[in-house]
């Protein structure tokens, strides 16, 4: 009986262990990130390493575009458009929760989502997304800007 209290105590304490050390290294990777030299390059490794995250980790970032980042690529990894209403800072929260919304939109091939998006132009880009995803060129009837609307209707032609 004493040996299995003792295994289980051990493993419970190699979890907690390996749980720090996730967590640890995910943070190193978030500065890997950041040495990329292209923009693109460090927002599809942001992307990749936040969105298998929990959100407890974008709470522990210490950059609030990284902690913003984060929220977001986790909804659009989860599909779950509520997630970016934890999106609150009044300098940060048009941005990334319109980005936020258009990614779980395109994810999810939903341009509904896009409604809610309440600037123009990231709007317009939302539904570019959602039809170019759909290859569904109705969609592009409801984009405003005509350059916008011209590169929906090429990409879903």
């Amino acid at each position: 009986m004493k040996k299995m209290l003792f295994l289980s105590g051990g493993l419970i304490v190699l979890a907690i262990l390996l749980s720090g050390c996730t967590q640890q290294s995910s943070q190193a990777d978030v500065e890997k990130c950041n040495d990329l030299p292209e923009i693109e390059s460090k927002m599809q490794c942001k992307y990749e390493l936040f969105s298998k995250q929990e959100l407890s980790f974008c709470d522990s970032l210490s950059a609030e575009n990284d902690k913003y980042y984060c929220y977001s690529s986790i909804a659009m990894a989860k599909k779950d458009k509520e997630l970016c209403n934890l999106l609150d800072n009044e300098n940060w929260v048009n941005t990334y929760q319109n980005s936020c919304i258009a990614g779980v939109a395109e994810a999810t091939k939903d341009s509904q989502l896009c409604i809610e998006i309440t600037d123009e132009i990231p709007r317009d880009m939302c539904y570019l997304a959602v039809a170019t995803a759909k290859k569904d060129a109705k969609i592009c009837d409801l984009i405003v800007k005509s350059d916008i609307k011209g590169k929906c209707v090429e990409n879903t032609a």
